[in-house]
């Protein structure tokens, strides 16, 4: 894409950022927040320096810092268009770094982390659309060298924002119509944009994106929505996926996906978006795949090793869900949350990279099924894909370590998680008695 239709989505985002910050601005997050957020940037980059390549290493950083910036900056707008017009800047900013790649990691990074750390809905939000647009990005880039495909998650991302803005005008007795408005604008940039790449298929994945994220708005309730109604949710999520992926492979899935979110981000349910959790590991896995990082061709359940790296991926988000809040033992946590993924890795090998990845789809449904008041676990997983996949890089031989190998590193690893442990456990007995206070 030219230089100036860059720069002009990225102007297009920054005036619906000031505009919808205007309308419905935010209780900035505590002080010390955004002292454990730059603590976590420190620690961050330099690990960053220690696995990433020369050439990778600046584009990179570049990212993590424009993804905790914008992060800080939705700490002060509480709309959930703010959030995701923030996305759209940081999306299409990455795509001017000398290498897009390891820029979009550290963008995904960045926001997860400043979710983490300033916990709020609309940063968390943020994080989600920030990994759902480079995760289509990347998937365009990897299924067609063809100008335009590396820019769909983009280019589909303000297609959502002019859904969103186009419901502004219309009275507060007839919000009942948006999601419609919404899904109507979503498909009709579904054809533009197949149109814009060639590509006819397209326009099926984000139009059943656009009428299954319709369908699950009403489907699924905030706060007292039975669990029957969130299997049902579930199950249409992964059927999506199916249908989408025979339309365009994995790109499909991830357009459907963002697409399905659009429709729902026009309303404050948190808990329909969770429901979306199997599709977002999903495309996530497909990532994985695309990337060349070794990753199996199919997800193998059977392997008992996969197994085990799925359930990580559905419990370790669901911890930090639990410490929402709390920022010193949130923030530790958080950097736990980067370890656990080279730590799946040196343990069960490739075959455990794919099962977590898919396993921190299911943290948003088991979430879901908690009555979640939050999308932690959507930020949770902002911070470990990207880790996960420049682990693989960083490892590719991890596979042909011999157990006298690992030893040592699992040495050095279980010495970090006790120290972390131990403070998070002082930290938490601290808490009881300032609440039985």
């Amino acid at each position: 894409m030219p230089l100036p239709y860059i720069v002009a989505i990225i102007v297009t985002g920054l005036i619906a950022v000031a505009a919808t910050i205007r309308f419905q601005p935010a209780v900035p997050a505590p002080r010390s927040s955004y002292i454990w957020l730059l603590g976590l940037l420190v620690v961050s980059s330099l690990l960053a320096t220690r696995v990433s390549p020369a050439s990778e290493l600046s584009p990179g950083l570049g990212g993590l810092v424009i993804g905790a910036v914008l992060a800080a900056t939705a700490s002060f707008g509480g709309n959930r268009l703010t959030s995701l017009a923030l996305a759209l800047v940081g999306a299409a900013s990455v795509h001017l770094a000398p290498s897009v790649a390891p820029a979009q990691l550290g963008l995904a990074i960045g926001a997860g982390l400043g979710a983490i750390a300033l916990a709020g809905d609309s940063i968390n939000r943020f994080a989600l659309w920030c990994l759902l647009a480079i995760s289509a990005d990347r998937l365009g880039a990897s299924n067609s060298d063809a100008p335009g495909f590396a820019y769909l998650g983009t280019l589909l991302t303000l297609v959502l924002i002019i859904g969103g803005v186009a419901g502004i005008p219309i009275p507060k007795k007839l919000e009942a119509a948006l999601p419609f408005l919404a899904a109507i604008i979503i498909a009709l940039g579904g054809v533009l944009l197949s149109k814009y790449v060639a590509e006819p298929a397209l326009t099926v994945a984000i139009g059943l994106g656009a009428l299954v994220g319709l369908v699950l708005r009403y489907l699924v309730e905030e706060g007292e929505s039975s669990s029957l109604r969130v299997g049902i949710a579930t199950i249409l999520s992964i059927g999506l996926a199916t249908v989408a992926f025979a339309t365009f492979r994995g790109l499909g899935m991830s357009l459907s996906l963002l697409a399905a979110a659009g429709v729902l981000a026009t309303s404050p349910n948190r808990r329909a978006l969770l429901t979306l959790g199997p599709l977002v590991g999903l495309v996530l896995y497909r990532v994985l795949r695309e990337e060349g990082t070794g990753a199996s061709r199919a997800l193998d359940i059977g392997q008992h090793y996969t197994l085990l790296a799925l359930g990580l991926g559905a419990i370790v988000p669901l911890i930090l869900v639990d410490w929402r809040g709390k920022s010193a033992g949130l923030s530790l946590w958080a950097i736990l949350g980067i370890s656990v993924p080279p730590i799946v890795i040196t343990m069960f090998g490739v075959r455990g990279a794919v099962g977590f990845i898919v396993g921190l789809g299911f943290a948003a449904t088991i979430d879901s099924l908690r009555k979640a008041e939050s999308l932690t676990v959507y930020a949770a997983a902002a911070i470990m894909a990207p880790v996960t996949l420049i682990t693989l890089h960083w490892a590719k031989d991890v596979d042909s370590l011999t157990r006298d190998e690992k030893v040592p590193l699992f040495i050095g690893i279980g010495t970090v998680i006790l120290v972390l442990a131990g403070v998070l456990t002082i930290l938490a007995r601290g808490q009881q008695t300032e609440a039985k206070a």
